[in-house]
């Protein structure tokens, strides 16, 4: 079990993390202003994209869709190119089922199938709080398993924050904690 201890240890990673996504962002924010236009439409293209499931078939490979659109974003791809890309990936992805939270999110923690409940409950989180607010809650609990599904949760999680993307960082965390 953790200490306090532990737990402050968690806590400063925590703040780490968060600082050196912020650092990170600065860059990436510096290339998004150049074009707002492509930086709303990358946003509307991650809300959209939470429907999907963070594995797809036939052999459950993670989803890089969200990371991608990011990327190609921060590399200053057009709002075509990031459509079009869009259009063709998610044809392997599966639509998540929209089932809601079955008991309150700790019911959620190792059970994939609580990811799309746990998902809305940590965007009202969000909305509520804040993305920054959020990560620092939950995230210190879950630092012992960053390193599952190939570290894809925490990955995806980085770029949620360096795009300021609600949507994103409550699939990430979902993703993360049903997975734990």
């Amino acid at each position: 079990s953790l200490k306090i201890h532990d737990l402050k240890l968690f806590h400063g990673f925590c703040d780490q993390f968060l600082l050196c996504q912020a650092n990170r962002r600065k860059v990436a924010l510096t290339v998004i202003q150049l074009n707002q236009g492509v930086s709303v439409r990358l946003q509307e293209f991650l809300e959209k994209g939470i429907r999907y499931a963070p594995h797809y078939l036939p052999d459950m490979n993670s989803d890089h869709l969200p990371m991608t659109l990011c990327a190609m974003q921060g590399l200053g791809a057009t709002n075509a190119q990031m459509q079009q890309f869009q259009a063709e990936y998610r044809l392997r992805l599966r639509t998540v089922p929209s089932n809601p939270l079955s008991a309150g999110w700790r019911g959620a923690v190792g059970n994939p199938d609580e990811y799309y409940g746990l998902m809305l409950y940590l965007r009202e989180q969000i909305d509520r709080a804040g993305i920054k607010e959020v990560v620092k809650e939950f995230l210190p609990e879950f630092l012992p398993g960053l390193a599952l599904e190939a570290f894809h949760p925490i990955i995806r999680l980085g770029y949620a924050i360096d795009f300021d993307s609600a949507a994103e960082t409550s699939a990430a965390l979902a993703s993360l904690i049903t997975s734990y």
